[in-house]
């Protein structure tokens, strides 16, 4: 399951938050199973029973995110939000470039509105030849 996680491209917020099917902002077992359905990923009932039980520390049930995130890392995988990802892009712009803050501020803020809107920002990481998803972004 954290394989297939891996290689999805997009964050495990994102990817619990899809697995959580009444947005209540827990799983419980039978999203899971439906999640593990989903993925194609070959386990019997038992076995789904079983890693819901392992990754539901508190044994309550349900799958908190915390929990969820405990057990990516265990396995190796990092929690990196979409808006982490953008400040750690733009921090290394500012360190490739040798730029300032403000200066990075400014470059992005083209129409000088003392604001940062989706497309700005989308025009400045291209102008930087960083290519980025638009869903990231917005």
């Amino acid at each position: 399951m954290v394989e297939v996680i891996r290689g999805a491209d997009c964050s495990p917020a994102e990817v619990f938050r899809s697995f959580d099917l009444d947005k209540d902002g827990t799983i419980d077992q039978s999203e899971f199973m439906k999640a593990v359905a989903s993925m194609n990923i070959q386990m019997s009932a038992d076995e789904q029973k079983i890693f819901f039980l392992f990754i539901d520390l508190d044994g309550k049930g349900y799958i908190k995110y915390s929990e969820f995130l405990r057990i990516l890392k265990r396995c190796g995988l990092e929690s990196v939000t979409s808006e982490e990802k953008i400040v750690h892009l733009i921090y290394d712009i500012i360190q490739r470039n040798q730029m300032t803050v403000l200066q990075v501020y400014e470059a992005i803020d083209a129409n000088k509105s003392n604001s940062i809107n989706c497309e700005e920002l989308t025009r400045f990481l291209q102008s930087m030849d960083v290519s980025i998803k638009r869903e990231l972004i917005n």
